[in-house]
Order: structure tokens, then C-alpha cells, then sequence
């Protein structure tokens, strides 16, 4: 949001520093900033023009999992996928709309990728039309988000090599077309975009060790965080890939038609990018949710099938025969299954929702930003790590080299203290401190607040401004 405000007001695709224009740095990819830049364009520079993007995003992927859901399934199955996502994420930040609204890159990617596979599952009937679509849209959504990478490559070649040991070579073909034509228009968006950046801002600084700390971690406190994560809010997700998966083994002819292949696809991303947060994330919450949410495919599937067809009496029925112990067989084992389901996810969903949207709604950073942007004096420096205060200032601001950002993950998620975070908040000599809620996380400022450098201002419920004592 601070890189589309400054390319709209200043040309600069960057951020500010002290006033001044710097490189790129942890900036979102292009695809995510220009569309908020396009937002701000046309009905001006705020918080809500820039949700909206995020939002639209987000609704236009709910729309691309139930067109996929609809013709990799059926209609039913479609409008459970629908019940699922909105109902049924049991935290907050797993809800789509919610998640979407921050601007974040997860839901344009998934956009993107979604709306390769809707292209890719013509790609039998209209072959290069729909596979040039398709390769376009998957280009854009591995480059947005490079997470994505390994297991859209995944979902590419494992059908890809099903298929060839089948010596359906057509259908092989496709696969590999995709595949090495999307990987190429990645690279050359890539190259593209790295030249135009280059004469525009200049080389962005090299950060160093992000994926040793996000993508490939192996400490014992991450491990335990991501399976705590998945026992509380992924096991319909893991329960539904693993009803399909089991089903996919059980088929005698699994590959009958294209539709079928493309419907191991998505299984296969879903899974891989659920193993993957297992196995080798950082752990945190929202890296799981690109698996739930298309994973909201199978669970709807699952539901479907072992509640016959959404039949509530059939499952009450079931349910009621194996508490009483009447009954016990895979039909009321399903069905208890489901009930099990439901009503550990509604309920705590609903409250997850109530508490984010209602009880701890508040304004707290524009009335940081009002405060600063009206109390303080014009060319006043304001030191914090809390960049959504950052995007609302019209004051120049400091905060620490993006570098230390893989420190803090250390410290704080993988709890290798080192040392002391080699950072002084005094040496850009700011006149105000703000320690919101990242600061806080991070506890970069504790140490400087306890030297006596800075005395407390004013406080906003999750923002508190400190004065530099001189």
C-alpha cells in the first residue's frame, strides 16, 4: 500500500526513508501493488480503496472454486465449497473475505492459479487458446506469489506422469506444455520487470536467510506450532484429502476423462501445500490457509458423499445409531464424522468472527496517524516498525533495514537468541517512537524504552506514542 501511494504521488516504486526514496525491498509483487495502485488511482489514496482490491480478489476466487467445483463435481458440491469457506474456517484469519481485505498476496495468486485451471480444463476442446490461457494466468500466479512454485509444480507433474505411464501422450503433452511454457513466461516477467525496476529505483538490497526462517524450517517449536495449527483449524482440510485420495486409489479407472486429471491437479496442490506447512513451515496460521481454501473443494466432496448426498435425516440417523451403539459401520462412522465436524467448526468460526470484526474493531492506528499528522511538527522523524501506521503518515518515518526482519523471526518464532538484535532505534535520531502491535511482537523497542530515551505521549488501545526526551 506505501509502494502504490508513492507511485502514484512521487513516480517511485519504492518505499520512503526518512523522507528520502530507497530500493525495493519486501515489497509485494507488481501484480499485487499495481492493482492497488489502480485503486488509488481512480478513487483515491486510502485504507478502504485498497481493501477493495483485496476483496474483489477474493470474491473472484470464490467464484473460480465453485465454477471448478461445479464441473469437476456437481452443483451440490459446488455450494457446499461455498458453505465450507465462509462457515466453516474456525479462525478469523482463515476466513477469506477477512484474510483478503488486508492486501496480502495469497488471494491474487490463488486468483491467478484458479483461473489457470479453469482455462486448463478446456484445454482438450480449444487446445491453444485455452492452454496459452492458462499458461498466462499460472505465470502470474507462481510469480506473485513464489510459495506457490513447488507444488503447482507438483499439481502439473504428477498428472503429468500418471498420464504417461497410461501413454495418453496427448493429454501428457498438455501437461508438459503448461508446465515449461509457464515456468518461461515467469522468467521472462521476471527479467522484465528486475529491468524496468533497475532504471527506475535502482537494485533493491539482497536479504539473506528469508527462506532458512519461512519456507524450509526445522526447529522443534515450529514444528510443534504448525502441527498445534493444523489439530486446531486443518482437520476437515486433512480429512477431506485424505477421503479423495483414498477414493483416487480405490477407482479402477481414476483417468477417465480430462475433467478427472485436472481434479488430481488441484488435489495435488492442496495436499502438497498442506504437507509442506506440516513438514517444513514456519507455522504461521495464515501460510496454511492456500490449502484450506482449495482444499474446501474436497471437504465439501467429502460431506457430500458420507452424508448421502447432504440428506440431515440420513446423517441424524447414523450419527444417533453409533452413540447408542445400534450401529456401528463405515456409513454411521462417516456420518458421526461430519456432525463431528460441524459443530467443532460453527460455533468457533462465529465467535472467531464476532471477536475480529466486533469486539476488537477499533481505530486505534488512524488515530495514531491524526495524532501525528496534526500534533507534531511538519519535518518531525517518527521511528516504527508497524508499517500499516507507516502507509496512513504525512510525516517522514524511520524503521529498521529489512534484514533484521530474519533476525526477529529467529528470536521470536524459532528461539535461537543468538545475541542482542544488532538495531539502535537511536541512530536516525528520531523525535517520536510508536509501538504498536508488530513492535510489540517483535519487542524490538523494549530495550531503548527501558534506557529512559523516551517518555510515553499519548496511547491508543493498541498504539502508544512516545515523545524523545532531549
Amino acid at each position: 500500500m506505501s509502494v502504490a501511494r508513492n507511485w502514484l504521488e512521487r513516480g517511485h516504486y519504492g518505499r520512503l526513508l526518512g523522507g528520502q526514496l530507497v530500493s525495493p525491498g519486501l515489497e509485494a509483487w507488481p501484480t499485487v501493488t499495481a492493482s492497488v495502485y489502480l485503486s488509488f488511482r481512480a478513487f483515491g489514496i486510502g485504507v478502504v480503496q485498497a481493501r477493495m482490491v483485496g476483496v474483489a480478489f477474493t470474491l473472484a476466487s470464490m467464484t473460480l472454486l465453485y465454477y471448478l467445483a461445479l464441473h469437476l463435481f456437481n452443483r451440490a458440491i459446488a455450494l457446499g465449497v461455498l458453505v465450507v469457506i465462509t462457515l466453516m474456517p474456525a479462525y478469523a484469519g482463515l476466513f477469506p473475505i477477512y484474510l483478503g481485505r488486508q492486501v496480502l498476496g495469497e488471494m491474487p495468486a490463488l486468483f491467478f492459479l484458479l483461473s489457470g485451471y479453469v482455462c486448463f480444463l478446456f484445454a482438450t476442446r480449444h487446445s491453444v487458446l485455452a492452454l496459452t490461457g492458462a499458461i498466462i494466468f499460472w505465470s502470474l500466479g507462481i510469480s506473485t506469489k513464489l510459495q506457490a512454485v513447488p507444488f503447482w509444480a507438483c499439481s502439473m507433474l504428477l498428472p503429468m506422469a500418471v498420464l504417461a505411464i497410461r501413454r495418453d501422450w496427448k493429454s501428457s503433452t498438455f501437461y508438459a506444455a503448461a508446465l515449461v511454457g509457464s515456468f518461461a513466461a515467469a522468467y521472462l516477467l521476471s527479467i522484465m520487470w528486475g529491468t524496468l525496476l533497475r532504471s527506475k529505483t535502482g537494485l533493491s538490497a539482497p536479504i539473506t536467510g528469508l527462506y532458512e526462517v519461512t519456507a524450509a524450517v526445522g526447529s522443534v517449536p515450529s514444528r510443534m506450532f504448525a502441527l498445534i495449527v493444523t489439530v486446531l483449524f486443518g482437520i476437515p482440510t486433512l480429512l477431506g484429502l485424505i477421503y479423495n485420495s483414498w477414493r483416487l486409489l480405490n477407482d479402477k479407472d481414476p483417468f477417465r476423462e480430462h475433467a478427472d486429471t485436472v481434479r488430481f491437479s488441484l488435489l495435488v496442490l492442496a495436499a502438497s501445500w498442506f504437507a509442506w506447512f506440516v513438514i517444513f513451515s514456519v507455522g504461521w496460521i495464515r501460510y496454511i490457509f492456500p490449502a484450506t481454501f482449495v482444499g474446501s473443494v474436497f471437504v465439501a466432496a467429502m460431506i457430500y458423499d458420507l452424508t448421502e448426498h447432504y440428506d440431515v435425516s440420513y446423517t441424524f440417523r447414523q450419527s444417533m445409531a453409533i452413540i447408542r451403539g445400534s450401529g456401528f459401520n463405515k456409513k454411521a462412522i462417516g456420518a458421526l464424522l461430519v456432525v463431528l465436524i460441524i459443530i467443532t467448526s460453527l460455533p468457533r468460526t462465529a465467535r472467531a468472527l464476532y471477536k475480529a470484526y466486533i469486539v476488537d474493531a477499533d481505530t486505534s492506528v488512524q488515530q495514531t496517524a491524526e495524532f501525528l499528522n496534526t500534533q507534531t511538527q511538519p519535518g518531525a522523524l517518527i521511528e516504527s516498525y508497524d508499517s500499516e501506521l507507516l502507509f496512513l503518515l504525512n510525516r517522514p518515518y524511520h524503521y529498521p533495514p529489512d534484514q533484521l526482519h530474519i533476525e526477529l523471526i529467529r528470536r521470536t518464532f524459532l528461539y535461537e537468541d543468538n545475541g542482542t538484535i544488532n538495531y539502535d532505534p537511536l541512530a536516525a535520531n528520531p523525535d517520536y517512537l510508536v509501538v504498536g502491535p508488530h513492535s510489540k511482537q517483535w519487542r524490538l523497542y523494549d530495550r531503548v524504552l527501558n534506557s529512559g530515551a523516551f517518555r510515553l505521549l499519548r496511547s491508543y488501545a493498541r498504539y502508544q506514542i512516545y515523545e524523545r526526551i532531549r
